[in-house]
């Protein structure tokens, strides 16, 4: 019998329904999405496993890319020490980093990439801004 009678859910509804992607989300959204918002409750094995490697290849590849468009940004400029930094910190963290032994070591692992992915695509985000805003001043000129 459930722990919470007449709902059929045994760990008291704390996980979240079955996430669904918007229209014009990525994967890799909904899969920071899904593991940072699963809270204390890790999801199944299987699901935090594809979902650690998933984080592992978009860190891999973005963190680089990132890097290279910071490059554009002046020399002493302090966003650009806050995008190495937060590079830097991603790549060790996929590159070196283990998920342990344990569903929860691995979730947590998991979810510290799910952050580090995040914190990327923000920064991706705003050097975009940037390049953008920077190539309408040029032509405004």
């Amino acid at each position: 019998m459930p722990v919470w009678p007449y709902t059929g859910m045994t760990d008291g509804g704390l996980r979240s329904p079955l996430h669904r992607r918007k229209e014009g989300e990525s994967e890799i959204a909904d899969v920071i999405s899904v593991i940072l918002e699963a809270g204390r409750v890790p999801p199944p094995p299987g699901q935090v496993s594809s979902s650690t490697d998933k984080l592992r290849s978009f860190i891999g590849k973005t963190a680089r890319a990132v890097r290279a468009a910071a490059k554009q940004l002046p020399e002493g400029d302090a966003r650009r020490c806050v995008v190495a930094k937060a590079v830097d910190e991603a790549l060790y963290l996929a590159e070196h980093g283990d998920p342990g032994s344990g569903l929860l070591s691995a979730f947590a692992y998991c979810r510290s990439l799910a952050q580090a992915a995040q914190q990327l695509r923000g920064l991706e985000e705003q050097l975009i801004l940037l390049a953008q805003d920077s190539s309408t001043r040029g032509r405004a000129r």
